[in-house]
């Protein structure tokens, strides 16, 4: 917005002087507006253990692995989607660098597979495709492809 009005007083005062008229150039003064909180990207490999948690940028949504294992994505406290498979059993949520989201246990093996829950959810696959991952200022869990456009998502989008 600033860059538009910027962009205005300066074409104002070019067009003045074109015109052979003195050139006065000024911005209006407007009270400050707070910057919108962007989503917040993460890139593998990046990972969290029980009681930790991703957040979005203005913190409304939250990708916790609460202390009784169980992965949940949470909007405004309100939880969205939970990850089936980790109840009781969720140790560590892992982006990897492979682009695969997985949950594992204790003893290392996977509880949740984000890339067959993907394609399950009839969603593009994200193993070996995914190179960031996103949680919106919205609510969404999104992994990414390179040219930013969302593979899958948790919750899937209603079909």
């Amino acid at each position: 917005m600033r860059i538009i009005r910027n962009v205005m007083a300066v074409a104002a005062a070019t067009v003045m002087l074109l015109a052979g008229g003195a050139a006065v150039t000024a911005t209006a003064q407007t009270p400050a507006q707070a910057e919108p909180a962007a989503d917040a990207t993460f890139t593998p490999p990046t990972s969290i253990n029980r009681n930790g948690a991703w957040t979005s940028g203005n913190g409304d949504t939250t990708l916790r692995l609460q202390e009784d294992g169980h992965l949940v994505l949470y909007y405004k406290g309100e939880p969205q989607w939970s990850y089936a498979g980790t109840w009781d059993r969720g140790h560590q949520a892992v982006f990897q660098t492979d682009g695969n989201f997985v949950v594992y246990d204790e003893s290392g093996t996977t509880v949740f597979n984000g890339d067959d829950e993907c394609i399950k959810s009839g969603q593009r696959p994200i193993w070996d495709q995914a190179t960031s991952m996103r949680l919106t200022d919205n609510g969404k869990h999104q992994f990414l492809d390179r040219n930013g456009e969302v593979l899958c998502q948790f919750p899937p989008p209603s079909r």
